[in-house]
C-alpha cells in the first residue's frame, strides 16, 4: 500500500490550529500509522515533512525500514531561505503571527500571485506554461499552506540543527536541489549534512524545491535503486 498524507494547509488538508511546532507533525505521522497498524514502513519526506519523518525514524527504527528525504527544514535554513523573509515580516510574535495567518486566508490569489510563488518553488532554469500552472493550482491550497507556513513555530526546528541519528537508524536517501531558493542547498560537507549520516547522497542540479516534479525521471531511477539495495 501506498498513503500519500497531506500537511495541514496542503492538498486538500484544511489549516486550524493557532501554531505549528514540528512535534505537531511527527505525530501527526505516528498517529496516521498506529490507525492503519502498519507494522513496518518506507518513509518519504520533503522539507518539513522531510523533518518530522527523520525524526519519527529516529524514535520508532523498528518500524521504519528505509528514509528518502528531500531536503530537510531546519530554524537555520528556513531563516536563511524565502520562508524566512515571510517570517520575518508575519512571525514577529504570537500576535502579528495570528493576525498575518486570518488576513492571508481571506486574501485573494490571483494568477500572477500563483505564478511568483511556484517560481520560488522550482529552480532558475524552470519555465511554467498556463496548463502546468493550472495543475499546480489544483494540487494545492496557496491561501492555506501560506497560512501554515505564518503559524510555523520555526524555533522547534532548531532540534534538526543539532541532530544526531541513532546507532541502528534506517538506511537514508537524502536529495537537494541546488538551485533551492525555500531551503537553501547547504555544502556537502557542512555539519548539518554530515549529522544525518546518509548512505546516499544526491545533489540534484537545474533543480530547486519540487525537484521531483523537476527532475522526475533522475529522481524516480535513483529511488528505484535504492530501494532494491539490501
Amino acid at each position: 500500500h501506498i498513503y500519500a498524507i497531506d500537511m495541514p494547509g496542503y492538498g486538500r488538508s484544511k489549516t486550524s490550529r493557532e501554531n505549528f511546532e514540528l512535534n505537531f507533525f511527527t505525530e501527526m505521522i505516528s498517529t496516521f500509522i498506529d490507525s492503519q497498524k502498519i507494522e513496518k514502513c518506507i518513509l518519504v519526506g520533503n522539507c518539513i515533512g522531510a523533518a518530522a519523518t527523520l525524526l519519527y525514524a529516529n524514535q520508532f527504527p523498528r518500524i521504519v525500514t528505509k528514509l528518502v528525504l528531500f531536503q530537510i527544514a531546519s530554524k537555520t535554513l528556513i531563516q536563511a531561505g524565502a520562508l524566512g523573509i515571510l517570517q520575518k515580516i508575519t512571525g514577529y510574535n504570537q500576535f502579528t503571527q495570528t493576525i498575518s495567518a486570518n488576513l492571508i486566508g481571506k486574501l485573494p490569489v490571483n494568477q500572477s500571485l500563483n505564478h511568483l510563488i511556484w517560481k520560488k518553488l522550482f529552480g532558475q532554469k524552470i519555465v511554467i506554461n498556463k496548463d502546468s500552472l493550472s495543475y499546480l493550482e489544483n494540487l494545492n491550497q496557496t491561501n492555506s499552506s501560506l497560512q501554515t507556513i505564518c503559524k510555523l513555530k520555526v524555533e522547534s526546528f532548531s532540534l534538526l540543527d543539532e541532530f544526531q541519528m541513532i546507532p541502528n537508524r534506517p538506511p537514508l536517501l537524502l536529495f537537494w536541489g541546488i538551485d533551492n531558493k525555500i531551503l537553501p542547498c547547504p555544502s556537502k560537507d557542512s555539519v548539518f549534512i554530515t549529522s544525518f549520516k546518509a548512505d546516499q547522497l544526491e545533489w540534484v542540479e537545474n533543480a530547486g524545491h519540487l525537484l521531483m516534479l523537476e527532475q522526475g525521471f533522475l529522481i524516480n531511477q535513483k529511488i528505484s535503486a535504492f530501494l532494491k539495495m539490501s
